[in-house]
Order: C-alpha cells, then structure tokens, then sequence
C-alpha cells in the first residue's frame, strides 16, 4: 500500500516537524469512549487484529518525499496489535498522555483503561497527519458499530489538478490568508511555545434539556445555518472576558475554522486528512452582543463561499506539499510571525448513531478530542454525543490559569445556555 499525502496532511507535517525541533508533542488526537461494564483486554486485542483493515492502518508509517516525488503513507510488515491496559479514573491517564505517536514509525495506538466504579474506557490515539477526526470516528463505528458493515474506504487518492488556473486560485488564497490574519491579533497566551507548561483537559457538558435549550438560543440569536456561528461567537466573547478581566489591550480575533471536504452522506475514507478552512477575523465591536458576532460571521462565511476560498485553500495546499518542509513552514506562518491562530476551535463529528454499545457493553459517552496547538495553546470542541453536547476545552497553563478558566467556563454556560449576554 501507498497513498501520497493529502494536501493537509502535508500542512501537518511542517507543524509536526517544528514540534519535534522544540521538544515538543502537538499533534495527536484521542477518541474516548466509556461503557458500562469491565471490557476484557484479549477479546479486544483479537477483534481489533482479525479486521485486516484495522491492522493495516495501525502498521501505517510515512515515507519521506524528495524533488520527484511527495511524502506518503506506506504499509509495514503486518505486526499483531498490541493493547496496553492501564487504571485510572482520569480522562486520559497520563501514562497515555505522554506516549509520543511518531508517524516515522506508528501513528495510531489503542489504549483499554479500567475505572474504579467497574466501567471501562477505549482510548484511540492518532497523530493527526494520517487522519482527521471524521476518520477516526467512521473507523472506530465500523469496527464496533451495531450497523452493518458499509465497505468503508481506508484510502481513496484524488490526483490534484495541477494547471494555471489552480496556480492563480492557490496565489489568490495565500493573499487571503495573509491580509485576514494581519496585525494586530490578540491571543491569551505567549507567542512561543514553552515546554514546562502543562496542559489541561476540561469537559463542559449539557444534558439533553440543555441541548434543547442552546439550539433554541442559537436560532433565536440568528444562527440560521446550523449552531457553528453561535458556538464560535460564545467561545470568542468568553476570550474576550478573560483579556477583560486582565485589563489586556484587545485586538482582533483571528480563527481558522476546519471545514470538511467530503462529499455530503460519505462515508470514510479513514487514511488521510479531507479538511479545509474558513478564516474568520472579527473585532471586540464585532461581538459586542451574541446576535452581532453571529451577523458578522455569517457574513464572513457566505462571502468566503461565495468566492469559493475553501477551495482555493485547497489548491494551495496542493502545490505547497513539493515545497521543502523548512520553506513550507516560513509560508505557512504569518508575515507578522505570530501565532496561527487567536485559539482554535472546531465542531467535532457527531459520535456515530450506530456506535450505542461496544462489545456488549453500553456506550455511556464519548469524546473526540483533537489536538492542541501551543501556541496558541487553547481549543474549544463542540461535540454531539449519546444525547448530549460535549464542550471540550483543552489548554495550557501559561495560556490561561484554572481559576480564569473556571470563570471563562461560567460565562460560556450562561451564554450558551441562554442565548443573552452575561455581565
């Protein structure tokens, strides 16, 4: 097997190689799932080994690329997967959240851990180069699901169209990113990574009522395409609330939204990332109330469609991914030299309606929780999970303390919850 990179993948790895210059690890994702009940660890082992797709993405590696050819996934010799069990009640224990994923040698591991209360946890780690969190999640729902198998694709490779015309679409979006994410930009945290500062994981989460309540506050505020807008507005005015606090000089917000590229109704494949972007700059007057924030990025997105700049995006990953990682990654960041992004933010994939109990046990929860980025060091995900929605907010702490954190989290509930403003 051999599937040259996406051309996201390719983004990722210029990220990934300046973590792995400084120290540092920033580009694994977590998939957990809790169940009702003790999961034995060899009928998980043997389950996850009969599937031959399974065993091929967990030996999956990335190959170097040269002046002719592009970086790309390649099988290793098949190897029995190996589940290690830990014992813990934390969310991800530590003896997990310091394992390192290298995609030189593996980039997906699973993990079983056992809770004191007699429930149990599957843990799914994967470094984000060789898939995003709609893989990973269609590979986890095919793997346990309750439905039937749907022939899900591991690898489907689309030859990117090199031509004039995709040059002067790619050169369109990089003048885009550059004037979008200008100065000034406020961001909570240092502009440089610092490896003593732990890192932090801490989950909002809403019952079934709440969730009735949010969606009925995002209509209300004028979220007409879906909660995304409301969400992103609620997660930048309670940034702002912090800077506030500080007594910070605040600027604009600068935020790269991930949007999905698969087609509507698709189902995999798993292997390789199909993201783009949408770039949301707002300033403090933008989101002085919850319904202007939202006008304002509605706006923004309808104009960004309009003129087609997620594709654009993608054309000019494409032509960067022959580019040496070093020049790549002097491209990638901004004139400026600043931090990617103000804070990052995402919806993560619904947790799959097939996926209701694992093993035989009830699935209870679920959480897919990405990577986080230091700097800028603070992410909020959004998820739909088992009836309810999962805000996970995962940051550092030289990027914002616990008890502005425990603030921050007050007005987020209130606002969310509410649709109007807190004090």
């Amino acid at each position: 097997m051999r599937a040259p990179f996406t051309g996201f993948d390719a983004f990722l790895l210029a990220l990934e190689k300046q973590y792995q210059q400084r120290g540092a690890i920033g580009n694994v994702c977590r998939y957990v799932i809790d169940v009702s009940g003790k999961i034995d660890k060899d009928e998980l082992e043997n389950l996850l080994n009969s599937r031959d797709w399974a065993v091929t993405l967990f030996n999956t590696s990335y190959q170097k690329g040269n002046i002719f050819r592009i970086p790309c996934w390649v099988q290793k010799n098949p190897t029995f997967i190996r589940i290690t069990q830990h014992y813990s009640d934390d969310l991800i224990p530590e003896s997990i959240s310091e394992l390192e994923l290298n995609p030189a040698i593996t980039c997906v591991r699973m993990d079983l851990v056992q809770r004191t209360d007699g429930s149990s946890s599957i843990i799914l780690s994967w470094n984000h180069m060789i898939m995003d969190g709609f893989g990973a999640a269609s590979f986890l729902n095919e793997l346990f699901g309750d439905g039937m198998e749907k022939n899900l694709k591991l690898i489907s490779y689309e030859k990117p169209n090199y031509s004039l015309k995709s040059f002067v679409k790619s050169v369109k979006a990089k003048y885009f990113i550059d004037y979008s994410s200008r100065r000034p930009v406020s961001i909570l945290g240092p502009r440089k990574i610092n490896l003593n500062s732990g890192q932090y994981i801490e989950v909002l989460t809403f019952n079934p009522k709440q969730k009735e309540q949010i969606h009925k506050a995002a209509l209300a505020c004028g979220s007409y395409y879906g909660t995304s807008a409301f969400y992103l507005t609620c997660a930048a005015r309670a940034v702002k609330s912090v800077l506030v606090k500080r007594k910070s000089k605040i600027a604009n917000f600068w935020v790269p939204v991930p949007r999905d590229n698969r087609k509507k109704g698709a189902y995999g494949p798993i292997i390789g990332n199909r993201l783009s972007f949408i770039f949301y700059r707002f300033k403090k007057t933008d989101i002085a109330t919850i319904r202007s924030g939202i006008k304002e990025i509605n706006r923004q997105m309808k104009y960004q469609i309009k003129i087609k700049m997620p594709d654009a995006y993608n054309h000019l990953m494409n032509f960067m991914k022959w580019m040496p990682l070093s020049i790549y990654y002097f491209l990638l960041k901004r004139r400026s030299g600043n931090s990617i992004s103000s804070f990052l933010f995402t919806l993560a994939p619904d947790h799959p309606r097939d996926l209701q109990s694992l093993l035989g046990k009830k699935v209870s929860n679920a959480f897919n929780l990405p990577a986080n980025a230091n700097p800028p060091g603070l992410t909020f995900a959004f998820m739909n999970a088992c009836g309810k929605i999962h805000l996970m907010v995962l940051y550092y702490e030289n990027t914002i303390s616990k008890k502005e954190f425990a603030s921050m989290a007050l007005h987020l509930e209130h606002e969310l919850i509410t649709g109007h403003e807190a004090s």
